[in-house]
Formats: structure tokens, sequence, C-alpha cells
């Protein structure tokens, strides 16, 4: 396997659940009673010996068998899962939340009548190996009881495709006596300020399960292992914890700004590298492949499938693949003080001037203030925004990155030196359905709604060679399966879109009598289903809810891509971003008829397993994978993001060339765009997200580590996807 798409060494990876670092297991000291007849002593270190407790008949399995194999380091026990359908048929399962996974296939460590004692040590570490072809997510949950309150916490690894990795779980940050200044809704804090978990010293059972149980899948589980010394990790001095710059006070990492001279200094010294660093020569203006072959130029970006592989076409008709990042802008704001949490404004060890421009009362009760522009400020100025568009644009171009994605500034993009996407969205306080509020599409006010709103965002980009094309909307909630909107459009006695649904089923069934038979439903008469909010057996309705889901979404589909091509004739269609986590097989593959280039967001360590997972391995693209990221919790924020998560910034940064180089080998893919350009706030954004995830921090430094790796895919990447087949 080539080593740019294969397994990289030493890669550890981990999902947005949190609370995993990886190691080796190394043993530290001594730690404490080793009573526990549950596991054997062996050094400084307690093992639960798998394949022991297996022969004794302590470990259970669900929906899966389990027998001993050996491996080079001794023995293991392999689960063979078997696929579970749900009941009809759609062969996809909702979230798992951690009182489910009980309820998906795996094997239990049970402690029977007793609970360990886990309050001494640091951390659970455990072998796993994958042995799909696919990679998958591989959970586990630990479960305690005391006093008659119970209590789990879960974790979380990916295995990619015959990966083997060592899940380590660091037992801080679940342990509910520590003392604890709790920081709500940031979703990325420190250990000490997470809400704890469990009780570690009743411990009564260890569960391991394994996602997607659609698919029957194949796994080794090694020895458990229960390592290390406690310690307390709590800085003596909490608060404040928060510096004048935005960064985390109890902690030094490279590139953390210690005063505003060296936000100034910053400055020379990332000029001289981006002058060392030009573009990639054989670009052209719009950055695509200038050496490359030529094809037909229409003056404005276009889609071909070229031998055998989609592209994207430049305004000069060179072959272009679009290698973005998003969210490029100079605000990013976080609450300071909030009336309802009088904790918060003990965080910060300077509170900001309320004269000062960055400073907003926003919403009521709360006020923000705004790192990211401050910092901006102080490092080039007064025109500090012209400053940012300048450098970005020039950071772009040494980076090796040709397109400015989702959510990015106008301005920036206006200035028309790097292509650019937008997003249009249909107007506001249009009719919608119950339950999660999607458009009643059925309803000529949608229409109307999505008419104005695409004329507003799109109309002003017609005729600018610059502008790629246009998502529309953002990560819908279309449901995991094809039950969903149909359901709510049943539960919406008022809508449009129900009365078109009646109209069909009256035309198939002709009595309500036939439905009724058919769905083991109780209706009087046609009118009274209208009225009703009740849901029907799914199981039994599937085929019509289906039926009128396919029919909902190319209403959708064809209104949107009508509407756009008459404002913007010369651009491409891009879709609505689908969600990995909100979208199922049937409703891409209807977009597929209508998009231009049909985008989808995947957080997961390669996206082949979003079209697997999704049942979509024959579809033929092209695609544009629209959001994706990776995180490494090392620099002063404590989120890395809801993507996979590296141990540190180097992981990262491999992590992303793989990535890419994968996207690449994929004849489908004609992009991927980097969610996001800049770290989230370590207070938490308008959405409470708090991630390190970017290509620079709150203080506007780079990340070396990612742009170097930025640079070195740049360089090849025309050659590399020309020449390369999927699965490299």
């Amino acid at each position: 396997m080539n080593s740019k798409f294969g397994l990289l060494p030493g890669i550890s990876i981990l999902l947005v659940y949190g609370g995993l670092v990886y190691g080796t297991g190394k043993q530290i000291g001594n730690i404490g009673s080793r009573k526990d007849k549950e596991f054997n002593a062996v050094a400084d270190t307690m093992v639960y010996d798998v394949c022991k407790k297996y022969k004794a008949s302590k470990i259970a399995a669900r929906y899966a068998k389990i027998k001993l194999a050996k491996t080079a380091t001794g023995c293991v026990l392999r689960v063979d899962t078997e696929a579970q359908n749900d009941p009809y048929g759609l062969r996809c399962f909702p979230k798992t939340p951690p009182k489910e996974l009980d309820k998906y296939p795996g094997i239990n460590f049970s402690t029977g009548n007793k609970s360990w004692n886990l309050s001494k040590y640091k951390t659970i570490s455990l072998n796993l190996t994958n042995l799909d072809k696919y990679g998958n997510i591989v959970r586990v949950r630990l479960d305690s009881a005391c006093n008659g309150r119970a209590k789990s916490a879960k974790r979380a690894i990916w295995l990619g495709p015959e990966e083997t990795r060592t899940l380590v779980i660091n037992l801080n940050e679940l342990d509910d006596s520590r003392k604890r200044i709790l920081i709500p809704k940031v979703k990325g804090v420190p250990s000490w300020a997470k809400q704890a978990e469990i009780d570690l010293s009743h411990v009564n059972n260890i569960l391991i399960s394994l996602d997607n149980p659609q698919f029957s899948h194949s796994i080794l589980v090694g020895n458990l292992r229960i390592e290390g010394k406690r310690t307390d990790d709590t800085p003596a001095q909490i608060l404040p914890f928060i510096d004048e710059f935005g960064q985390y006070v109890h902690k030094d990492w490279p590139g953390k700004i210690h005063s505003e001279k060296d936000l100034k200094a910053n400055v020379d010294k990332e000029n001289d590298d981006l002058n060392k660093h030009p573009r990639p020569a054989s670009w052209d203006r719009f950055g695509g492949w200038a050496d490359g072959p030529k094809l037909k130029a229409t003056g404005f970006f276009r889609v071909e499938k070229y031998n055998g592989k989609w592209w994207l076409v430049t305004p000069e008709g060179h072959l272009f693949f679009s290698k973005g990042t998003q969210t490029l802008d100079t605000w990013q704001a976080s609450i300071i003080s909030d009336d309802k949490d009088k904790l918060r404004a003990k965080w910060f060890e300077t509170q900001p001037t309320k004269k000062f421009q960055f400073y907003i009362k926003s919403f009521p009760g709360t006020t923000w203030y705004d790192y990211s522009s401050s910092n901006l400020y102080r490092k080039y100025g007064n025109d500090y925004k012209a400053k940012f568009f300048d450098t970005t644009h020039k950071r772009l171009a040494s980076w090796g990155v040709n397109s400015i994605g989702n959510c990015s500034n106008l301005t920036l993009c206006e200035q028309n030196r790097t292509p650019f996407f937008v997003k249009a969205v249909p107007d506001r306080n249009g009719p919608v359905l119950a339950g999660d509020k999607f458009y009643d599409v059925f309803n000529p006010r949608f229409k109307e709604k999505l008419k104005s709103g695409i004329k507003r965002w799109a109309g002003k980009y017609a005729e600018n060679p610059w502008c790629v094309g246009f998502f529309v909307d953002n990560e819908m909630r279309w449901g995991m399966d094809e039950n969903k909107l149909p359901l709510e459009v049943l539960q919406s006695p008022d809508s449009a879109s129900k009365k078109v649904f009646i109209a069909d089923l009256r035309k198939k069934y002709g009595n309500i009598g036939q439905l009724n038979r058919s769905w083991g439903s109780n209706y009087s008469s046609w009118d009274d289903m209208m009225k009703s909010t009740a849901k029907p057996d799914v199981v039994k309705a599937h085929q019509d809810l289906k039926a009128f889901y396919i029919k909902l979404a190319e209403k959708y589909f064809s209104l949107v891509k009508d509407e756009l091509k008459k404002v913007a004739p010369k651009h491409l269609y891009f879709g609505p971003r689908f969600s990995n986590t909100g979208s199922n097989g049937t409703v891409v593959r209807v977009a597929t008829k209508y998009c231009d280039v049909t985008s989808i967001n995947v957080y997961t360590p390669t996206v082949h397993n979003f079209l697997h997972d999704k049942h979509l391995e024959d579809l033929d693209g092209p695609i544009i994978l629209s959001e994706y990221h990776f995180g490494a919790a090392d620099r002063g924020l404590f989120n890395a993001g809801v993507g996979p998560h590296a141990k540190d910034q180097a992981e990262r940064a491999k992590m992303y060339k793989r990535y890419l180089y994968a996207l690449l080998a994929d004849p489908r893919f004609v992009g991927g765009h980097y969610f996001q350009y800049r770290d989230q706030p370590l207070t938490g954004d308008a959405h409470n997200e708090s991630a390190q995830i970017g290509f620079v921090d709150v203080a506007d430094t780079p990340y070396p580590e990612m742009i170097k790796a930025s640079r070195e895919i740049a360089a090849e990447m025309y050659q590399y996807r020309m020449k390369s087949k999927a699965g490299q």
C-alpha cells in the first residue's frame, strides 16, 4: 500500500468523544494494592488476562462469537460480530449514547457481584486490532454503581483497515472524587474543569462495542492493563486561566505569544518565510495545473471527467483540484461575562475595557470579546483588516491552498486573488415542517423564499470568474434513514407537503381502509389522517415513506437547481454540504442527479468509510469533501474537534497528508476543504466550540507542521492525482 495513503506508523486516532490519549502503556512507579483477584500483578501493571478470563467464562459476548487467537505478542481474543439489520432493512443505526451500547455487538468484562477499585490508577490501556478492510469505531464504556447511583463513562477509538492501535483512557478525567471548578457549555476544557463521570472506586463492568452493526466485523482484543500512579494535574491556583491574548495560562508551548512584541516580531519572520516559499510554479493564476493537459476554456469554472477522473476546470481550461480551507475571517468572539455564571469573569487575567472596539455587548446578560481581531489589531495596527486580507492571500498561495471555502469573509473573497465558494440560503421565515423544521418544499412560499435568498447571495457573483460556485444550505437534517422526513410531514397537519403525500396515498390505495390494512393504522377518513399527528408503524409503512422521501428530495433539489441556474447559469451548484451523521445514501443519490458536484462533510480518518457505510461505493461523483479536520490538544486548547484526534501537531500533519492523498487518488473527488482556518477560542465560540483545529492559532501564528505538510502536498498533487489509483 502506498505510504502516502496507507497506514502511517505511529499515528494514533480518536474521535470527538474525547478523553483519550495514546502511548505504550509505560509502567510508572508503585501503584499500590494488587489484592483484586480479577487482575494479575505484573511488575507495576495490573493485567486483566482476557484469555484466562475467557477460559473461566468471565467474558460475555453480545451478537458476536469469541475465541482465542495467537499473535506475535501472545494470546488475544478474536471477536467476530454478526451483521444486525434493522426491521425495515435500512441498514442504518442511530447514534449510540452510553446506555445503548449494550445493544451493539461486542463483549463485556464483568466483575460479577463485586467491583474494582481503580481510583488510585492513572490509565486503562487496551490493544485493539481491526481485521476488516474498512475502518470502524470501537467504543469502551466503564460502569460504576455505588449507593444506588449508576454512572457510565464512554470513550472511543478509530481503527483503520487492518490497523492496530492502543486505546489509553485517562482516569483523571472520569473520577468524581476530585475537586473541580466547572466550566459549563464549552466543549473543550482542562480535566479539572470537566464534569465528573463515574465513581472509580466501584467499577463493576467494562463493555466493548463496535459501531456500524449493520455490517459484520472482526477485531482482536488484547489484555486490559490498569497502569500508573494517579497524580493531580490541577494547577495550585486555577483562576485565572486565560491571558490577555486568549491563551491558556498554565502551560507553555512552541509559538505561544508572551507579549505584544512577540506578535509584531512574527510579521517580519513570516514575511521571510512566505518569500522563500512561493506558490507552486506549475499552477496557473487560479491554482490550476498550467503544466498539465489543456481543456476547453469557458471563462468560468466547470466540471469534466478526464481520463477516468472527475476534475474541476479553471476558466483558462486547466485541470483544478480544490485544495481549500474555510471560515477565513478576522472575527471570532466568545463570552467573557455572563449574568448566569458569575465565576466566568474570573477566568481572565485582565478584563478588556468596555470602550475597546472588540468588546461586544451581545445577547441579554452576556458580553463578548473578540480575541482574534484584538490580536490582529495589536499585530498589524489600525489597518489590520486590510493587512490580514493581504497576508491571508499570500499565505494561501505559499501554503499551496488554492480555494477559499464556506463561511469566509466576502470582502476577502471579492479581492479576486484566490478562487472562492459562496453559500446561499433561502430567506428566513419560510414554511417549515414539524420536528427539525425542514422546509415545506411543496408550499409555494418556499419557492419564493428560495428565489429571493439565491438572488441575494448568488446574484452579485454571477459574472465573477473567481467564484467557483455555490453551496445552497448546510448540513440539513435529512435523516439517517428515509423515514425521518415523511414522519415529520405526517406530524404537520397544515403543511402543503402533507397534502401532496396524502394525495399520493389516495391515488395508490383508493380508500382509507386499504391504507389502514397496509399500514396497520386506524384512520377514520382521509380528512382524519390530514388532521392526525400520529406516527404509523414504520416497518409496515416504510415503502410508502421511502417513496415520498425521494419525491420530497427530488422537489427540493430541482427547485434549488432551477432557481440557482436562473441567477448564475455560468457557475456550478455544489449541493447542500451533506453531514456524515445527518444524511443517508438515498438522498445523496438523488442529489447527484441535480448537483453539478455533490458536497459532503465527513469527519472520519478516511472518507471512504462514508461511502461504504452509506452504500455508495458505486457512486460515480463528482464529489467535493466540503468539511473535514484533524485536531490535537497539545497547544493550549483541550478539544481536538469533531474529527479524528492526533496526539500532537506532527501527527496531525501526517493525518492531514494521508487524508488529502486519499482524496487525490479517488477519481470521484474534485477537492477537499479543511475546517477551519483559525483555531476556535479557548472560551468557546458562538456554538461553544473550542477546538485546536486551525492552520493558525488565536494569535494568528501558523502551525509550522501543518504548513509544511500543505506545501509538500501542493508541490506534487496534480502529478500524483493523474498517476494514482483509488486505494493507494
